[in-house]
């Protein structure tokens, strides 16, 4: 049996946001590019709300968490979404724009 999957949606706010972090084609001074967020944090995000929406973190009542790892490219990001009448609607999101300093600052690294 296959799994049941929810329609996911992006609110224009988080793609506003998420473009204000990392921009379409990247920027001269090495954000990634909106298209590499969009195949990886965000397809990952996708995929999880779509599948496991209820079993994340509840925030504040009705809206949902998930939190990704830093990777190579991203530091740690919190997705924000909601369930509306059946399909997952992504909200908003927090990009942790002080990671790669503090593991500047870090002499384990």
């Amino acid at each position: 049996m296959g799994e049941h999957r929810r329609e996911i949606r992006h609110s224009a706010d988080f793609l506003a946001v998420a473009q204000s972090h990392f921009p379409p084609g990247g920027s001269v001074s090495g954000r990634p590019s909106f298209e590499r967020f969009s195949a990886g944090p965000l397809a990952a995000a996708d995929d999880l709300f779509s599948i496991d929406f209820e079993n994340q973190y509840e925030i504040v009542p009705g809206i949902r968490s998930w939190i990704t790892l830093h990777t190579p490219h991203f530091p740690p990001i919190v997705f924000y979404a909601v369930l509306v009448e059946g399909y997952v609607e992504l909200i908003s999101l927090t990009v942790d724009e002080d990671y790669w300093d503090l593991l500047d600052g870090d002499p384990e690294m």
